[in-house]
């Protein structure tokens, strides 16, 4: 059995976790943030608090994603989407 960080830094795992953070990030930035990036004034804690909006959606999907890994694993399952089959 792999270990919980294995299954974390997998490509797929990895490649999965930037893109929903991308989104999700993105998203969540523009919504708490939208005053300071429009009007272009960006002190530091703003942008201390854009990058968090990056960083914990990807550690939560990172994390999700390893957990199910993990279990798919110990219940004999078929291991998960390789990343040709994700293209």
């Amino acid at each position: 059995m792999k270990s919980l960080f294995m299954y974390a830094i997998d490509k797929v795992c990895v490649c999965r976790s930037v893109k929903i953070a991308l989104v999700v990030g993105t998203i969540n930035a523009l919504v708490t943030q939208y005053d300071a990036v429009f009007h272009k004034t960006l002190p530091a804690t703003n942008i201390f608090q854009i990058m968090l909006t990056y960083v914990i959606p990807f550690g939560v999907a990172t994390i999700s994603a390893a957990l199910q890994a993990r279990r798919n694993e110990l219940k004999g399952m078929p291991p998960p989407l390789t990343e040709a089959a994700e293209e």
